[in-house]
């Protein structure tokens, strides 16, 4: 019989990972192999040869919004990430639809990646071996293996994305490499000129917000190491870290990615690499044989480590929800052995798996991929915004004697230039299927006010979570207080 234990009597999650597996956590999320592979040229559409500038702005902009986030998780290392946070700062109601939404969307990203791989897995194997398994075939068996994996525990599941992530990143950033070094004499700083962003029908400004729009969005995913909070060794310190390190160091292999993209392909040629079904494979195949094959096995690596980082946020954003009876409280069932939230880890992999094949009859599978994304970039750039105001209300409310200019209102400002035009050109000029994500998620935030209405009538307490870490911020403040009192007191005890 399987041995498992109720969120009133079983054991805690297992805090047993550190830095590296977290920030790798983010890493496999932001999926770098595939979104440099499938994404750049996006950015190329609007910004021409400024790429490599369009990037880099969008990939600073990544770093502040995680800086505001940081704030945050410095002081409410919760597996309910976006959910605690909001329920802290706005209150329990608005905090369910926040962790609603959070939830939802780490839901969407698993289906993302499952269809990304299968459509990925069975162009490789036709290419190469003239073998073309369904897609539904090959989208179970990433969900039915990687569920096990979530299930086996956060050390394996984390190892596991630890592993994908250095190996896409290592690939490509090889064949990058060798890019930059074969283009000689013809790498410029010239890319890197927004004035160069300009396109026909377009003023440079526009041109230049449009790259940057698709070049955020290449870095969302950057917070997905909130949910392993509670699983992380120094919480407080790890988790806000990772976020930087994340956004930070992958942005810059992007930078550096698109730049090798334009030297590489040729700055004059871009519209072959924008039409081109797989222009890295292709620059690979001009080098080796070899990388070329590289190049689409770390695509496929890709897919793997964001499906396998999905499972691990969304299977903990579910027990916290669970654990705080917002939904049904069999998700904060916790296996004794394994110490994996293993209920919510088979109803998200279930729950994922139904939409994906729902997804694939209605449009097709590349339909159905691009519907998901962009339902979920939507909800990344809803929920960044929120949380990026929340950590304003939170640390002047909460924590006003720490609150700075510097790190809370022109941190907070930054970032919001950047998100709320991406948000808005995001809107703008969708073609099917991607139009019907907008109605979609309208339709999703109205059943999350159904369930809380739901829950109201009932008479349900959904204070929990925001009661909890409340007690511990209250507690962590008179510490800190306690502790600063005493070093006043004693002036002499630091230097003796």
């Amino acid at each position: 019989m399987m041995q498992e234990q109720s969120v009133e009597t079983g054991p805690s999650l297992e805090r047993s990972i550190g830095l590296g597996r977290v920030v790798f956590q983010s890493v496999t999320t932001m999926a770098p192999g595939a979104s440099v592979v499938f994404g750049l040229g996006l950015i190329m559409v609007y910004t021409g040869i400024a790429a490599p500038f369009a990037m880099l702005i969008g990939a600073i902009g990544a770093v502040i919004v995680a800086f505001c986030i940081g704030q945050l998780a410095t002081r409410i290392p919760s597996a309910g990430g976006f959910y605690s946070y909001a329920a802290i700062t706005f209150g329990n109601s608005f905090g369910f639809i926040v962790g609603w939404l959070y939830s939802a969307l780490y839901v969407i990203l698993v289906c993302v990646s499952g269809i990304n791989f299968a459509l990925v897995t069975q162009d490789f194997l036709s290419y190469y071996f003239h073998f073309a398994p369904p897609y539904w075939l090959l989208v179970a068996i990433i969900v039915l293996v990687l569920l096990g994996v979530t299930y086996i525990g956060v050390r394996v599941s984390t190892g596991l994305t630890a592993i994908l992530g250095i190996i896409e990143v290592g690939i490509i950033l090889l064949l990058t490499i060798f890019l930059i070094a074969k283009a000689g004499g013809d790498n410029s700083f010239a890319l890197f000129n927004p004035a160069h962003a300009a396109q026909p029908g377009s003023s440079t400004l526009r041109s230049v917000f449009l790259g940057i729009v698709f070049a955020f969005a290449a870095t969302a995913g950057f917070e997905a190491c909130l949910p392993l909070a509670e699983e992380a060794k120094n919480p407080k310190r790890t988790v806000p870290l990772a976020l930087m390190l994340s956004a930070g160091l992958i942005g810059a292999f992007y930078v550096l990615a698109t730049y090798a993209a334009i030297v590489g392909w040729g700055p004059a040629h871009l519209s072959g690499y924008i039409d081109s079904s797989n222009a890295w494979r292709v620059m690979g195949g001009k080098i080796s044989a070899v990388l070329a094959v590289l190049v689409s096995l770390a695509i496929i690596n890709s897919t793997i480590g964001g499906e396998q980082s999905g499972y691990n946020a969304v299977s903990r954003l579910l027990y916290a929800m669970g654990r705080a009876a917002t939904l049904p409280k069999a998700l904060a069932r916790i296996h004794a052995q394994r110490r994996t939230p293993y209920v919510a880890a088979v109803a998200s992999g279930l729950l994922a798996l139904a939409l994906m094949y729902i997804g694939m009859a209605l449009f097709s599978p590349f339909g159905a991929f691009v519907f998901f994304l962009t339902l979920g970039s939507f909800i990344f750039l809803i929920l960044y915004t929120v949380i990026v105001i929340a950590s304003v209300v939170y640390t002047y409310s909460r924590h006003r004697s720490e609150f700075k200019v510097g790190a809370n209102i022109i941190a907070p400002i930054l970032a919001l230039c950047v998100l709320l035009p991406t948000l808005y050109y995001s809107l703008k000029g969708l073609t099917y299927p991607a139009n019907r994500a907008l109605p979609v998620l309208g339709v999703l935030i109205l059943l999350g006010i159904g369930v809380l209405l739901l829950l109201r009538a009932r008479g349900a307490d959904i204070s929990s979570e925001r009661q909890h870490w409340l007690r511990e911020d209250t507690l962590d403040q008179g510490l800190s207080t306690e502790t600063a009192g005493t070093a006043a007191a004693n002036p002499t005890s630091e230097s003796a």
